[in-house]
């Protein structure tokens, strides 16, 4: 299964996470790979060199008026976290989890 790689990160080749929502999208993620993996940045650097290398996109919470510079990482990957889809229902099978329990 191949993940995307969202780096959460305000700049300037990020795109908008609401964007997708905007146009009528379920979710901001493109899942038709199989999986999505959502790296934040640290509050004060933001990425390192590496982590935007095995990056497939970048995306960023938008803020509306000026109180303030950015949220809080933790706060921004919440949001984007929530924007999630769900896990496929095929990728696990609790009744597989249920049958390897009894047999131990």
């Amino acid at each position: 299964m191949e993940i995307v790689i969202y780096a959460l990160e305000i700049g300037e080749t990020s795109a908008d996470i609401t964007s997708v929502l905007e146009e009528g999208g379920l979710s901001p993620f493109n899942v038709s790979s199989g999986g999505v993996g959502i790296m934040p940045g640290n509050e004060g650097s933001g990425l390192s060199g590496r982590q935007r290398s095995i990056s497939d996109q970048f995306i960023f919470v938008p803020q509306y008026g000026s109180g303030t510079a950015s949220l809080n990482v933790a706060v921004a990957t919440s949001l984007a976290l929530y924007l999630c889809p769900p896990p496929s229902s095929t990728s696990v099978d609790n009744d597989d989890c249920k049958e390897e329990e009894e047999e131990s």
